[in-house]
């Protein structure tokens, strides 16, 4: 399974990092509740956190840890529930006032995948358009 979309974001790329890179924000734009962070410190490589995730209609109970972390270019994580495996990645590039943001989504959904694997691989690229287009309406001040 692999979602890959490019959004830009009318706000300083310190800002976009900062608000996308904080395990307190994710709720606000990812279909996901519970979010907490299960590590201490500072968040950074290697920081875990875990959340229910809201994915084809079900909640999942995943795990995840932080596996990149180069403010204010790049932040990604790998989360697991049971079989399911997913890794996103967040590249983010200033263009002049603006934040370009890359974002790709990929994993072995596990035995759901055999079952349903086109149907995920267009979900999952509907969810992340859907959860950029959020992100860009709440750090543009639209919501």
């Amino acid at each position: 399974m692999k979602a890959e979309k490019t959004i830009v974001i009318n706000r300083p790329i310190e800002e976009v990092f900062a608000f996308l890179a904080d395990i307190d924000n994710i709720s606000r734009w990812v279909s996901v509740e519970n979010v907490k962070q299960t590590s201490s410190g500072p968040i950074g490589v290697g920081s875990t956190f875990s959340s229910t995730v809201h994915l084809a209609g079900q909640k999942l109970d995943a795990n995840a840890e932080v596996t990149a972390y180069e403010p204010p270019h790049t932040f990604a994580f790998k989360a697991s529930s049971g079989a399911t495996q997913l890794e996103s990645k967040f590249t983010l590039t200033p263009i002049k006032d603006s934040t370009q943001i890359a974002a790709l989504a990929e994993g072995d959904p596990g035995p759901l995948g055999k079952l349903a694997g086109p149907f995920l691989n267009t979900l999952a690229k509907k969810q992340l358009e859907s959860q950029l287009e959020s992100l860009k309406k709440i750090l543009e001040g639209q919501s």
